[in-house]
């Protein structure tokens, strides 16, 4: 495990966080948390990612050591809503006119970053299935367009 090295800044300080996650009590279609081994930088490590929505209990934060300034907090992932964060995806969803979670993806298309879109968008339709059909055919949309922004005709084709 890493948490840095704060020796050289002492006004900063490392923290490590053990997740606890109860699989048992994550609801299908709204898990708040993807696993994207594969798409990370660090291979031999398993990341997982956690939606800015996601919910933890803090159980205890302690010091680990003391000279490094390291500090060790134990969470565990909760089913609580997070409702700062359904204020501002209400908001969003309203100013927009669509769900949140794709227009990430087009955020991203619009800003150019056509790589970064795809594969976001994929990592949505594998990770994170929806029954919402509607949501589906706009990730696959932004997929598209993003093929075609990179003149990879075929596979918009292929995604269109």
């Amino acid at each position: 495990m890493y948490a840095g090295n704060c020796t050289q800044y002492p006004q900063l300080a490392s923290v490590l966080f053990e997740m606890t996650i109860d699989l048992n009590t994550v609801i299908i279609g709204q898990q708040p948390f993807a696993h994207i081994k594969q798409y990370s930088f660090f291979k031999e490590e398993d990341e997982i990612l956690f939606s800015m929505a996601t919910v933890f209990h803090i159980e205890s934060i302690e010091i680990q050591n003391d000279t490094a300034n390291i500090w060790y907090a134990k969470l565990t992932l909760t089913n609580e809503k997070n409702v700062r964060m359904e204020e501002l995806d209400e908001d969003f969803c309203t100013r927009t006119g669509k769900a949140a979670e794709a227009d990430l993806g087009k955020l991203l298309l619009q800003m150019e970053d056509n790589d970064r879109a795809i594969d976001y968008c994929k990592i949505l339709l594998t990770e994170s299935p929806s029954f919402d059909i509607q949501l589906s055919v706009r990730r696959y949309n932004i997929i598209g367009e993003c093929y075609k922004n990179k003149a990879c005709y075929e596979l918009a084709l292929q995604i269109l």
